[in-house]
């Protein structure tokens, strides 16, 4: 097996890791994979998830991807 960080290949198996302390101030964590971030950027992320909380103040609602993708196809940039 070739070692990962010679390889021009763009995949990765390492996941990028990141360890964070919430605070207060927080209004909420969004935990997303490749697929979330390859169609729509972090603020449009946030803007989605304020919206929804905002509307229906259910976190659990929120998470679900039905929710995002029926009520936000329009936000969401199509991509190519």
């Amino acid at each position: 097996m070739k070692d990962s960080k010679s390889s021009s290949c763009p995949l990765s198996a390492e996941p990028k890791l990141e360890e964070t302390t919430l605070s207060e101030e927080d209004e909420f964590l969004i935990l997303g994979c490749d697929g979330l971030w390859d169609v729509m950027s972090s603020q449009c992320a946030v803007t989605i998830a304020r919206k929804e909380l905002m509307l229906h103040n259910d976190p659990e609602r929120c998470s679900r991807q039905e929710s995002w993708l029926g009520r936000h196809s329009s936000a969401i940039p199509a991509t190519t």
